[in-house]
Parts: C-alpha cells; sequence; structure tokens
C-alpha cells in the first residue's frame, strides 16, 4: 500500500481573509484579533477617489499601493508574540488598524 504524505498542518491552514474598506480617511474596521502565528489576508476595498498607501506600521515592507475605487490583498502572518501590531496608510496619518494578538 502506498505511504501518505503528511502534509503539515500550518502549511495547509489557509489564511484568514479579513474585509477592511478604505472611505473617507478611515480603515472599517479599526480593530482584529487574531491567534499567535495565524495567517491573514487582509481583502481590501478603497471607496475613496484617490489612492492609499496600506502598510504595517514601522515595518520595512513595502506599502501596498491602493488605487482609487480598487481593491486589493495584502497577506500577514501574525507574530508568535502576543501584542498589539498596527497597519496604516502611509500618506493619511489618522487612518489605521490595530491587530490584536493573542
Amino acid at each position: 500500500a502506498p505511504t501518505p504524505t503528511p502534509t503539515p498542518a500550518a502549511a495547509a491552514a489557509a489564511a484568514r481573509s479579513v474585509a477592511l474598506v478604505a472611505k473617507e480617511d478611515v480603515f472599517v474596521p479599526d480593530a482584529v484579533t487574531a491567534k499567535l502565528g495565524e495567517k491573514l489576508q487582509f481583502a481590501l476595498d478603497n471607496k475613496d477617489s484617490y489612492l492609499h498607501l496600506f502598510q504595517e506600521t514601522g515595518s520595512k515592507r513595502d506599502p501596498l499601493v491602493l488605487q482609487a475605487s480598487s481593491t486589493a490583498k495584502f497577506d500577514w502572518a501574525a507574530p508568535q508574540t502576543p501584542g498589539a501590531y498596527k497597519f496604516d496608510c502611509a500618506i493619511h496619518p489618522g487612518m489605521h488598524v490595530t491587530v490584536t494578538v493573542k
């Protein structure tokens, strides 16, 4: 009989989709909860008539360019350390999302 190939659970787990709407210089929702090491895929929907730059605050990763009236996806893996991780728009300082990892 053939030997089944084991699949690591972490590799098999798909990212959880988190819908974020950018409208009138705010992200909705502005707070998200994630588990340690959980993979998230932010599904961004820009309702504004101008672009936004979505980024993890303080990260060296290039921001996601979210064109006016468009959608885009941003993949992120929650760290293994509990805490509050912030995301923002590099252009509009009032736009932010906090991901609480626990």
